[in-house]
């Protein structure tokens, strides 16, 4: 059945331009890129067209083309918000939420107001980076509770939560989130990732706020699952090798009690790209963190470590120590170049097993030595 506005201009169920205006209805405005990667099962031509018609028929529109303007995509009120209203009220009330009700910020990079703007654009990324990924989203997502005791994320498959929806569970209490820097969570089988996306930039933060945010969700956890057994993490999804390195560097220079590896022991970085997809889904199975360094490292070897290991690495082979990157995880790795760096470590050969896309980033963030060797690995070693 076709689905018609007040002007009967028709758009008809199932096709890629009804998905469009649904996407658009989930993450409220983005950018151009973010649809191609949603969309990304279908040609970038047959993309291109579908917008194209959109637009022409009022239903969207697309600015920021001149220069000094970002460009990003909006739902238009006269044609668009009509058709969002033929749907169940979820939709529409999902749009406005994401929006403030259908109200948006300058796209001019100079203005104080972009900031808004990029925001919103970092979460519909994050959006589409995960429905690639296999991850459920937005509509496809149970809501969650703070006030009733449910179970929910014990049976729900992984779904990634936008900060914005999280913070509306209870408003009361969104004052204690208000100034974190995370998009969204993704809730796999036994593990919370908060979700950070500096795709357009270095990795910025409140650290009080990052705080709250961990205890926060925690909070939510013990209102919608019945098992005590969750570990939180978080993830950093990033575009280049130096938005991360720099964002390394700059929290190097913080005061040590205002760190943000002291607020999450595990950090996990992915490339915002089809790398960084494989990775999301190679860390949402149960048990994932030692599934990937059993691909590595012989499982004999990883257990007799568990008792010699003298510093954050995986394996321990007499003077060798091992240790596996495809997780992506700088906390760890962090740690391990500390240990790396003291004096008494000199005597030790460190091997560092990577991805190649990994390997790039690894040598300027840990410089090769007479000690220190790395291994990189051609494409994907899991299924």
């Amino acid at each position: 059945m076709a689905k018609q506005n007040n002007n009967a201009r028709t758009i008809y169920s199932g096709s890629l331009s009804e998905q469009i205006m649904l996407f658009m209805a989930e993450v409220g405005e983005c950018s151009p890129s973010a649809i191609y990667l949603a969309f990304s099962n279908y040609s970038q031509k047959v993309i291109s067209n579908n917008l194209f018609s959109l637009r022409k028929r009022g239903f969207l529109t697309i600015l920021g083309t001149e220069k000094d303007k970002i460009k990003t995509c909006r739902i238009r009120k006269k044609e668009g918000l009509p058709f969002l209203n033929s749907f169940p009220p979820f939709v529409v009330n999902r749009y406005n939420s994401m929006t403030s009700n259908h109200s948006f910020a300058s796209t001019s990079v100079n203005s104080k107001n972009i900031s808004s703007t990029l925001r919103r654009h970092r979460i519909a990324d994050t959006i589409a980076f995960m429905k690639n990924s296999g991850v459920l989203t937005g509509f496809n997502c149970s809501e969650l509770s703070l006030t009733t005791q449910t179970d929910i994320l014990d049976s729900q498959p992984p779904s990634f939560y936008t900060s914005i929806e999280l913070k509306n569970i209870d408003k009361a209490q969104k004052h204690k989130i208000e100034f974190t820097r995370f998009v969204g969570c993704v809730f796999s089988s036994d593990t919370v990732f908060a979700i950070y996306n500096i795709s357009d930039g270095v990795m910025k933060w409140s650290e009080q706020g990052e705080q709250k945010t961990r205890w926060f969700l925690q909070d939510i956890l013990s209102h919608n699952s019945k098992k005590s057994s969750w570990k939180i993490a978080s993830i950093v999804i990033y575009n280049n090798d130096d938005a991360i390195l720099n964002s390394v560097d700059h929290e190097n220079s913080r005061p040590e009690f205002l760190s943000f590896f002291n607020v999450y022991k595990n950090i996990y970085i992915t490339p915002f790209d089809k790398n960084g997809i494989e990775m999301l889904k190679s860390f949402l199975p149960e048990g994932a963190q030692d599934t990937l360094k059993s691909l590595v490292f012989p499982k004999e070897l990883l257990e007799s470590s568990l008792k010699l290991r003298d510093c954050d690495c995986d394996i321990v082979d007499n003077n060798i120590r091992g240790f596996s990157f495809l997780s992506g995880n700088i906390a760890r790795l962090k740690r391990l170049k500390s240990f790396i760096e003291l004096p008494s470590s000199k005597n030790y050969t460190f091997q560092i097993f990577c991805y190649d896309f990994q390997f790039n980033f690894l040598s300027e963030y840990i410089q090769p030595s007479e000690n220190i060797e790395f291994f990189p690995i051609e494409g994907w070693i899991f299924t």
